[in-house]
């Protein structure tokens, strides 16, 4: 559950809206915590070119991933007991990196390219310090040696070998670190193509028009309207929480994820539609306007939910201005 961004006006497709999801699809996928403010959506004739963003994460916001991937490579017949002490070893040396004053990771990340993860070398800087040359005399080498076992020691045990140290931190770590950076971009491309699909099918829906004749003196007029309504779409998915007294709003992740799911294949989009009766000589006679879904049916017949309903409502409305 993320913090919610609100503004004064919201105009269709609103941005804070997008991002909010980005930000909810890092955090259900690869249980990142990306705040709104790094998130960067740029768009660039409607086409939303670039989605982009960097981040400062601590190791802990890498163990849900860690989690995925360890269960992915049993799923690729990885020996079970191989892939625990995997699995054990990464978070050791997650402390390790802690240890070593490391608190944060930065992460770049980019929809159409390669995203980073930057890692110091701690592999390297342990083994420079520790280093044992032969001219050492026994004092010497039992110094290096000590000075390798405080600086890897986590709860009083060291679970990589010196000699194996390197060897991990650039094979089996470094291959964890590759597949997270791999993820990170898939997940950033696949969210910009639902948030294109998103604005295709308000687009879409837009132009829906219906007109029928009640009478020789009346006509009816339906529109679909997805310049407003939107704009409320976080009514959707906002949540509260009191506490104390307060109440503070958050975004529910899994509701704003179903909701733009929904949406981007054509399915319950929040719409406006206006039911306008005219005159024969083309007057407005009544118009009001009436919250509620459609969607695009397989052969692209729009179906509007409760329409019957709704034009019933507006019909008793023009009668009590007649």
């Amino acid at each position: 559950m993320l913090p919610l961004f609100f503004q004064e006006e919201v105009d269709m497709f609103n941005e804070n809206d997008d991002i909010n999801f980005v930000s909810a699809m890092l955090k259900k996928q690869l249980g990142l915590t990306v705040i709104q403010q790094d998130i960067k959506l740029f768009d660039k004739s409607n086409f939303f070119e670039q989605l982009s963003f960097k981040a400062e994460v601590a190791t802990d916001d890498l163990l849900f991933y860690l989690d995925s991937y360890i269960e992915e490579l049993i799923k690729h017949k990885a020996p079970y007991s191989e892939t625990e002490v995997l699995r054990n070893k990464i978070k050791y040396l997650f402390k390790v990196y802690e240890k070593s004053g490391f608190q944060k990771i930065t992460i770049r990340g980019y929809h159409n390219a390669h995203s980073t993860m930057k890692f110091f070398d701690i592999a390297t800087s342990i083994l420079a310090a520790s280093e044992s040359l032969p001219e050492y005399d026994e004092f010497q080498k039992g110094l290096r040696k000590e000075i390798y076992q405080n600086r890897m020691s986590v709860d009083g045990k060291v679970l990589i070998a010196r000699y194996a140290l390197k060897q991990f931190f650039h094979s089996d770590f470094g291959d964890f670190i590759y597949e997270f950076e791999k993820k990170i971009t898939e997940c950033l491309f696949n969210s910009l193509q639902v948030i294109k699909s998103v604005k295709n099918s308000f687009h879409s829906l837009g132009q829906y028009q219906y007109h029928r004749r009640v009478n020789h003196e009346l006509m009816l007029h339906l529109e679909l309207n997805t310049d407003e309504y939107p704009a409320c779409m976080p009514d959707l998915y906002i949540g509260f929480n009191e506490s104390e007294g307060t109440t503070g709003a958050y975004c529910d992740d899994e509701k704003l994820i179903r909701l733009y799911t929904c949406v981007s294949s054509g399915h319950d989009v929040p719409v406006m539609m206006n039911v306008r009766f005219t005159g024969s000589d083309g007057s407005v006679k009544c118009e009001s306007s009436h919250g509620t879904f459609s969607s695009v049916g397989p052969c692209g017949r729009v179906q509007i939910c409760d329409r019957a309903a709704l034009i019933h409502e507006a019909i008793e409305e023009f009668r009590d201005g007649v």
